[in-house]
């Protein structure tokens, strides 16, 4: 989840969602952001299910350590994964930060028993992506997209993209680069086993909407 933050000369900058939850919980908010997350998924998955191609979509969140510890958001998410009828597959995308945090393990342990998919986000920047990887089952490594952006000029980090690709593959785990900006960058990735990416080369940032559904139907933005 990303919230735009306009000032008054029309500049803006994503706030990430541990900004986002930080803020709700110092403003004392936290439960009614929690309770938005969770009717925001209910509600595009509704929606989504009413096509065919948007079915094989995954809803991806973003969520921290602070929502995963509590047991009221964890059962919002169980609760809506187990909706009968067609529909998006769910998934929740955390930093290898939060596995460190036995509590908030235990909580993505019970939404992957309900069948919702997980993500580590900026792969490869905290020092405990590699030693948090056995804790839960993961769905995909979303690679840094810091990484990604400089690989293309920097060899050292075009290696480090290699070997996170190579441990990926044989750990059998999906690879999304994000950052992707230019078609060399793209097809480097692709040969080095990156199974998906995101960035601004695909799509730019969206909300839902007609645009968003032309990716989901075929892939890439149409421009």
């Amino acid at each position: 989840m990303s919230v735009h933050l306009w000032r008054t000369d029309t500049r803006h900058r994503h706030l990430s969602s541990v900004e986002i939850v930080e803020a709700a919980s110092e403003l004392g908010c936290q439960a009614e952001l929690d309770t938005l997350v969770a009717e925001r998924l209910a509600l595009l998955r509704a929606r989504w299910a009413e096509e065919v191609a948007l079915c094989r979509a995954v809803l991806w969140s973003s969520v921290t350590a602070g929502q995963l510890v509590d047991s009221s958001f964890v059962q919002r998410l169980v609760h809506l994964a187990a909706q009968p009828g067609p529909g998006p597959s769910l998934g929740v995308a955390v930093t290898a930060e939060v596995l460190g945090d036995a509590n908030a393990v235990s909580g993505l342990q019970t939404l992957r028993v309900a069948g919702v998919g997980v993500a580590i986000e900026r792969f490869g920047v905290e020092r405990a992506s590699f030693t948090a990887l056995h804790r839960v089952p993961l769905d995909l490594l979303r690679v840094d997209p810091e990484r990604i952006a400089r690989a293309d000029a920097d060899p050292y980090l075009a290696s480090a993209v290699h070997a996170l690709c190579q441990l990926a593959a044989a750990l059998g785990v999906e690879v999304v680069a994000d950052g992707v900006e230019t078609d060399e960058g793209y097809a480097a990735l692709a040969a080095e086993g990156c199974s998906r990416a995101s960035g601004l080369l695909l799509a730019r940032p969206l909300s839902d909407g007609p645009a968003l559904r032309q990716i989901l139907r075929h892939g890439r933005e149409q421009r």
